[in-house]
């Protein structure tokens, strides 16, 4: 992963957002933001070939592939829920960014539900032998 690029592209659209901020603080918001989705993006392209491996070694292991895709999706709802967050938050809307956060929280809840339900199930019947 280039951290240099990261870290430059993040520092300079925070320069030029505080800069900007003085006349116009609703494009400084927008800049601050569409920077956050370039640096994620960035992120998210070095991120592939790890998520290639992991399935890689889910299949190899013999994981069923439902529960990869529960990780995944998480892992996703977790990265969209914090940035999203994050976003409301440096606006000054911190009221909205928590209940992004609930939100975000709740989904994973949802989505996590099948995965909690075959815990169950194999708790269950390993308690009864």
């Amino acid at each position: 992963m280039n951290i240099a690029a990261i870290a430059a592209i993040g520092i300079v659209t925070a320069i030029f957002a505080v800069l900007l901020k003085k006349y116009n603080p609703e494009y400084a918001m927008i800049l601050a933001i569409c920077g956050g989705l370039l640096i994620l993006f960035l992120i998210l392209e070095q991120a592939v070939p790890v998520i290639e491996r992991v399935w890689a070694m889910i299949d190899k292991v013999g994981i069923p592939s439902e529960y990869a895709q529960i990780l995944f999706k998480c892992l996703g709802i977790c990265l969209i829920t914090q940035f999203a967050s994050d976003s409301c938050k440096d606006a000054g809307e911190s009221s909205l960014g928590t209940k992004i956060d609930t939100a975000g929280k709740i989904a994973l809840v949802v989505i996590s539900l099948p995965l909690m339900e075959k815990l169950v199930e194999t708790a269950t019947s390993l308690i009864k032998g």
